[in-house]
């Protein structure tokens, strides 16, 4: 459906989405690609619509929510809709970033593989001295992070964040290592 997104037209959306139990979407007639979708659940959210860079009508469809109609007015999600759509003019695909940065490999796999592999060629008591700083000190602060979001300043602030000197010491030195271990294998 096509029209002028408002308050009003989101209202009457939603009751028609509840009553028929369907998902709709509404197009915006003022801002191409800006849409309101709304789902069976009660859910609707603010969306843009476009094709993927370089475009046109083989490009697939992208859908990148801007947010839940109950966290902008009308106006806000438009602005942010343009603001999104003049980045898709630029080339910028903003869903396929979105999506390439929840597909990055986190700190979390690293130490997982580095377990696995780079583990077992340490001596059994540095195995678990290794493993102790990796379950207490390296999975709690850096376990979700993007390794592409580890830099000196992170890996600063999670140093610095350590009680004990020594140990603080200890377990960069194993972090240390177990970067170098990521970039060898």
């Amino acid at each position: 459906m096509k029209g002028r997104i408002t308050a009003a037209t989101i209202r009457a959306l939603r009751q028609r989405v509840a009553a028929s139990g369907k998902a709709e979407t509404l197009y915006d007639g003022a801002v191409a690609g800006f849409a309101v979708r709304a789902r069976a659940g009660g859910s609707a959210t603010y969306a843009v619509v476009y094709r993927a860079p370089p475009g046109g009508r083989r490009a697939p469809k992208r859908f990148f929510n801007i947010g839940d109609v109950a966290l902008f007015t009308v106006p806000v999600a438009r602005d942010k809709a343009r603001d999104v759509l003049a980045a898709v003019r630029g080339g910028v695909d903003p869903a396929g970033e979105r999506a390439a940065g929840r597909k990055a490999v986190t700190m979390n796999e690293l130490l997982d593989s580095y377990t696995k592999i780079g583990l077992p060629r340490l001596k059994p008591s540095t195995q678990s001295e290794v493993l102790r700083h990796i379950e207490r000190d390296m999975r709690p602060k850096l376990g979700r992070v993007a390794i592409k979001e580890i830099d000196r300043a992170a890996v600063a602030k999670w140093h610095r964040g350590m009680t004990s000197p020594y140990s603080a010491n200890r377990a960069l030195a194993y972090l240390s290592s177990i970067l170098s271990f990521a970039v060898r294998e």
